[in-house]
């Protein structure tokens, strides 16, 4: 997001935010599209004229979380995976629902059908 002559950038998923200034965030935009950080160097020096420290700013990124090393992010989508996933999606599927809906359907049809089974005010 272009804030004057800087841009913030961030990991919604992390909450980590920074800003940078523009040529910082192409910088940072190619690097997170898959770019070497030797062509991103390069790139960065034929577009800007200048030379960029890029273990530095390599470093910088990975302690804000910008970027990760290869592999990490594989490590880090199983492990931000819920426990319990597997139950959350079995009690709340389709056939799960029909199951709670038969069983509020059997449960008015008994207690119209047999009104003794209705609790009374004395027994509430």
């Amino acid at each position: 997001m272009p804030e004057g002559a800087d841009v913030v950038v961030g990991r919604a998923e992390t909450g980590s935010y920074a800003v940078l200034p523009k040529d910082g965030a192409d910088l940072l935009r190619r690097l997170s599209s898959g770019m070497t950080a030797a062509k991103a160097a390069a790139w960065y020096e034929q577009s800007f004229g200048e030379p960029v420290d890029i273990d530095d700013f390599l470093e910088s990124m990975k302690e804000l979380g910008f970027i990760q090393p290869p592999g990490a992010a594989q490590a880090s989508s199983t492990q931000a995976s819920p426990r319990f996933r597997w139950l959350g999606k079995a009690l709340f599927s389709v056939p799960a629902w029909c199951v709670y809906a038969a069983a509020v359907i059997g449960t008015v049809i008994e207690l119209v059908a047999h009104p003794d089974l209705r609790p009374t005010s004395s027994q509430v």
